[in-house]
């Protein structure tokens, strides 16, 4: 779907991003860099977390499709939007989604996904 890319600024819990970024860590503390999972293991980067900034809390996703479906039905039945604009909003959500569970080890992602991660750093 065009124009549904993903911001990695905004994988798991986009709080955690920019804190992190507010307190002058940038990029070197992002989803990529602290949840990626197959290169570090079960707890992702032991460098990025202090205090309240742990991987449960900072890596968080939808860890199942039960609650992954809850969600979108939700979204569509209390759209306020057109169907075509909740549509796009979910395409894009469930983009963010396979990438967030692809770093944190839940699934592979297919060539265009990791095309698409390459161009965005």
């Amino acid at each position: 779907v065009v124009g549904t890319a993903v911001a990695v600024s905004r994988l798991g819990d986009p709080l955690c991003w920019q804190e992190a970024s507010a307190r002058g860590h940038g990029e070197a503390f992002g989803f990529m860099a602290c949840c990626n999972v197959p290169f570090f293991g079960p707890g992702g980067n032991p460098a990025c977390w202090q205090e309240d900034y742990n991987f449960e809390r900072c890596c968080r996703t939808f860890t199942n499709d039960i609650e992954l479906e809850s969600y979108v039905n939700h979204t569509l039945t209390r759209s306020q939007e057109s169907f075509e604009e909740a549509a796009k909003g979910l395409a894009a959500f469930m983009h963010r989604v396979d990438i967030e569970r692809h770093t944190l080890g839940q699934r592979t992602l297919r060539p265009a996904e990791v095309d698409l991660l390459v161009t965005l750093g």
